[in-house]
């Protein structure tokens, strides 16, 4: 969880900026160029945590390094789930760059009220009660856990980026 968290931060950064440069497009009056500040962040950050991602696929043992003596045979176990986690990691890595940069964009175009509750219905509706289905009822244990997280930030992923396009719509920036 570290890894991922430590890897969100870049997103984080792209929607803030995100939202800086849609936000300041819109109150100089420059539709196009805030589409176009929210488009490239949206890209930027797939780009980097396309990156992250592969990272955590193809290296999962390095990275789990960082954390684990690997050569450790006490820690054979942990080194499986770590690497194991980082698997699932890397795949929610896109989803959670996808939701942070749109939702830093739609930010800019003074839409919050909307985005906090998808955000809840991301997380605590879909998210939350699949990692439970996934990880109590097919007894998958803490990777069925994971897997609700994935799936909520799918949900939070496919909605902000929903709500910016249709957001530029309404507002004619596309």
């Amino acid at each position: 969880m570290q890894c991922a968290a430590i890897a969100y931060m870049m997103p984080l950064g792209i929607g803030l900026a995100t939202s800086v440069q849609v936000g300041q497009s819109i109150g100089r009056g420059d539709p196009a160029a805030a589409a176009r500040a929210g488009y490239m962040g949206i890209v930027l950050s797939l780009i980097v945590m396309s990156g992250t991602a592969l990272l955590f696929l193809l290296a999962p043992n390095t990275v789990a390094s960082i954390y684990l003596d690997m050569g450790d045979t006490a820690n054979a176990e942990t080194a499986l789930q770590v690497v194991g986690f980082l698997g699932i990691a890397a795949l929610f890595q896109l989803f959670d760059g996808l939701q942070a940069t749109a939702l830093g964009a739609l930010r800019g175009l003074k839409d919050t009220r909307v985005p906090m509750l998808l955000c809840f219905v991301a997380y605590w509706l879909i998210g939350i009660p699949s990692g439970i289905g996934f990880g109590f009822g097919l007894e998958w244990g803490p990777e069925g856990f994971w897997w609700g997280l994935v799936v909520g930030l799918l949900a939070a992923a496919v909605m902000m980026t929903y709500r910016l396009f249709h957001m530029m719509r309404v507002q004619q920036l596309a």
